[in-house]
């Protein structure tokens, strides 16, 4: 069951703080709290920050499952495919904010159905005006 929950760090890296709407999202298809699941993206990137949450996924029984779409995909055909291929489970998007960042949402069907971040900075277009990535926890067999 989907909770809403807002993300407890607006991203401010001049500061030293870093957003967590990540697991904000990823806690909110859990129905966790976010601070009940790891700050992955503290200051990492992709690169570090995936293996992160997989690893914390597996413990627990579950796994992440990605899919990069190229940046010519429109939002609306995006989340057209996405929810068809969900099957009636909700996925998380990533795209860029209307802050110019990297910023994640949840979706069920062909909609976003919550926004984390504290502004409600919503999705603008592709993450880096590159890629869309559409991401599901699913259980492991």
């Amino acid at each position: 069951m989907v909770i809403f929950r807002k993300q407890l760090f607006r991203h401010d890296p001049e500061n030293g703080i870093h957003g967590d709407c990540y697991r904000t999202a990823v806690a909110c298809v859990l129905g966790l709290e976010p601070a009940d699941v790891p700050h992955v993206y503290d200051g990492t990137d992709d690169e570090t920050g995936v293996p992160r949450m997989r690893a914390w996924l597996a413990e627990r029984g579950m796994a992440l499952i990605s899919i990069n779409f190229d940046a010519s995909v429109p939002l609306d055909g995006l989340l057209e495919a996405a929810g068809r291929a969900s099957g009636g489970l909700p996925y998380l998007l990533t795209g860029k904010s209307r802050n110019s960042c990297s910023h994640v949402v949840v979706c069920e069907g062909d909609q976003i159905i919550h926004d984390p971040a504290l502004d409600n900075s919503g999705i603008v277009g592709p993450a880096g005006d590159e890629w869309w990535m559409i991401e599901w926890v699913v259980g492991r067999v």
